[in-house]
């Protein structure tokens, strides 16, 4: 059922990845029998897989090698806990040596980068916990770095939050001014390793935030006051930190305190009574209170509670199975066998490439070049096109893109070169192409070239556009004499993380008329050699930038000028 639902949503959607979700995925008995029977199916398609995060004990040399059958997509293991000690507090089976165990086999199967998660503010956690983290993780790097000199670890410290129904729902949430002080802990232990351990980054979340979960996560309706009072003073996705306004929500929470003599430390970092009644009581999660608070107790001292999915006479009694809807689950290590398959035929050897030309129209217009070439990548999935891929760590289709159309920017003139097993007639490949394309793009023709042809980006020399300018802009034919005189006409273009880029706009126009006073008509030099300008970087040296803005100017890429030396 779980390899048929993936053949399905991959017809349909064209992705070329799929992930296997589940709260412990290397927990399902049958997770390597299922991955191996979907890469027989799809492993010539180059599809990959995704799993969530996985518990260092589940990993095995055997699932590492089905994942990296196609395409290594990114490895997330969750010790969660830095030290054996914290780890059977929260009842977690991991022990250090799985940990170990696990990253050596996931470096060894091919994989560079591996991130590891782990919570600080643990029920019982001692400084000691939070330095474990950092030593676990160096202890990781090093045997990572014998299977890889480029082994790297992404660390993710987040900072617990109890939860409702849950053994902690007892416990305080550390404030602040503690999180920020374990934080500190992790960037004194990872500075003391020195330089040679620049591949291992720890990445705490942002501690502002943790507090506001553990309110809004614990506390009853008189927190209605404190969102209300917050969302009246324009909070709006406080997921984003650029949107979040700690001093926002610290007025909030005195305004509740003033109404009601509760603020966010009474919800979130205070201890409760075994016999309080907590704000969600009057749910029945079927799970009972007396267990969790025996199970806290237990979590407290250390105890170990057993997993009943390997066998009925461990099960605690918890309450959560009513044995009609809900039933004990049995492991069962070998109950999904994969379907024995004929090897799929090998493709042909001879190879042609077509070259397309396509427009972006309506609500194309939109989409990014890297959203633009997803969205066709996927349409030559579901067209079923029989692509070639590269070979190497990450296989890519081999499709070549031509120059990027700045977003907002109809166009007329896209191309793309599709390398394609075999000769297949470049009508019919038009065809099953023009069925599955999403709105906006539209196929205007389809030629054979040479399979040694230049690339589009060394081919193309020049790139002609149109421009019809908004009512009440100033006159074309004046802005362009004024152009015409100035001595020097150059931008600057910033760059994330680089010098500036200068850009001389008279060396970019290879020629520009207009075409009445509203409208005008250019061609930018393009090519891989030179900096290229862009539409909008001209039109707002002629006009200013108020006339170019996204929705007031059309722009329409009409043609490309193609190299024919």
């Amino acid at each position: 059922q779980v390899r048929r639902i993936a053949e399905e949503g991959l017809k349909t959607t064209g992705y070329e990845e799929v992930g296997f979700l589940s709260l412990s995925a290397g927990d399902y008995s049958c997770i390597n029998g299922v991955l191996e029977d979907f890469f027989d199916e799809f492993g010539a398609e180059n599809v990959a897989i995704s799993l969530p995060s996985l518990r260092t004990e589940t990993m095995n040399a055997r699932l590492a090698e089905q994942i990296a059958r196609v395409r290594k997509s990114g490895f997330t293991v969750a010790p969660e806990a830095g030290s054996e000690r914290l780890r059977r507090v929260i009842n977690k089976g991991n022990a250090e040596k799985d940990l170990q165990h696990a990253v050596e086999t996931i470096f060894q199967a091919g994989w560079e980068l591996v991130k590891f998660y782990f919570m600080i503010g643990l029920p019982t956690e001692r400084d000691e916990d939070v330095r474990e983290i950092i030593r676990v993780c160096a202890e990781a790097l090093k045997r990572g770095r014998r299977a890889t000199p480029k082994a790297e670890i992404n660390v993710g410290i987040s900072t617990f939050c109890p939860k409702p129904f849950t053994p902690f729902q007892w416990d305080p949430m550390i404030p602040l001014a503690e999180t920020q002080r374990k934080h500190g802990i992790l960037k004194d232990e990872l500075r003391k390793l020195g330089r040679g351990y620049r591949d291992l980054h720890v990445k705490p979340h942002d501690a502002r935030q943790g507090a506001l979960e553990g309110a809004l996560a614990l506390g009853d309706r008189r927190l209605a006051t404190a969102v209300l009072h917050a969302f009246r003073k324009g909070q709006r996705l406080d997921g984003w930190t650029e949107r979040f306004h700690l001093e926002v929500w610290e007025e909030a929470f005195a305004r509740c305190e003033a109404e009601h003599g509760v603020g966010l430390a009474f919800f979130a970092h205070r201890e409760k009574g075994k016999d309080e009644i907590l704000p969600f009581e009057h749910i029945d999660c079927e799970v009972t209170k007396p267990y969790l608070w025996k199970e806290r107790m237990a979590a407290h001292a250390e105890g170990k509670t057993e997993d009943c999915a390997y066998g009925e006479e461990r099960c605690t009694a918890c309450g959560s199975c009513d044995y009609e809807v809900v039933d004990t689950i049995i492991y069962h290590p070998e109950d999904y066998r994969p379907q024995k398959r004929p090897p799929a035929p090998a493709p042909p050897v001879e190879r042609s490439t077509l070259r397309l030309r396509y427009a972006k129209e309506g609500i194309a217009v939109a989409l990014s070049h890297l959203e633009t070439m997803s969205a066709l990548l996927r349409t030559f999935r579901r067209a079923e096109i029989p692509i070639p891929h590269t070979r190497g760590f990450n296989p890519k289709p081999r499709v070549g893109f031509g120059p990027a159309c700045p977003v907002g920017t109809e166009s007329r003139a896209e191309y793309l070169d599709l390398e394609l097993y075999g000769s297949p007639d470049p009508a019919q490949i038009a065809a099953r192409i023009a069925a599955e394309l999403p709105e906006g793009f539209r196929i205007l023709s389809v030629e054979p070239i040479d399979n040694k042809a230049d690339s589009l980006s060394r081919a193309i020399r020049g790139i002609e556009y149109l421009v019809e300018l908004p009512e009440g802009a100033p006159d074309a034919v004046d802005r362009l004499a004024v152009f015409a005189a100035r001595p020097d006409a150059s931008v600057v273009r910033e760059r994330e993380g680089k010098h500036p880029l200068r850009i001389d706009l008279k060396a970019a126009v290879q020629a520009i008329r207009a075409e009445g006073r509203s409208s005008l008509r250019f061609t930018l030099r393009a090519g891989e050699t030179q900096a290229t300008a862009r539409p909008y970087e001209l039109l707002e040296a002629l006009f200013g930038s108020e006339w170019v803005k996204a929705g007031m100017t059309r722009i329409v890429r009409e043609n490309a000028l193609f190299d024919r030396s």
